[in-house]
């Protein structure tokens, strides 16, 4: 086991979320979305950030509270989590 923490709770661009999560003694980090549409670099270049400073990217937090949507909007929202798995593939995670 691991401890890791969500870049959604710091403040600041990518680059120095991930270093104040390394300093801070974290293992790995939840990448929040907007971490990564903020981000001037490719995914691959984020994914490659974050391994630089020795931390594991844990997951990909990429929309919240679809669980509960019915008819077209679920399915639209599970469209959607499908295209998630090549922006994870190319984070290397």
């Amino acid at each position: 086991m691991y401890s890791s923490i969500a870049t959604v709770c710091l403040s600041g661009s990518l680059e120095e979320k991930v270093d104040a999560i390394a300093q801070a003694g974290f293992e790995g980090l939840e990448l929040f979305e907007n971490d990564l549409t903020a981000f001037t670099g490719t995914p691959r270049e984020a994914g490659e950030l974050i391994r630089s400073r020795g931390l594991k990217l844990v997951t990909l937090q990429p929309f919240r509270d679809f669980e509960g949507l019915q008819g077209r909007a679920r399915e639209r929202a599970f469209d959607r989590a499908e295209h998630k798995f090549d922006l994870m593939e190319e984070l290397g995670t």
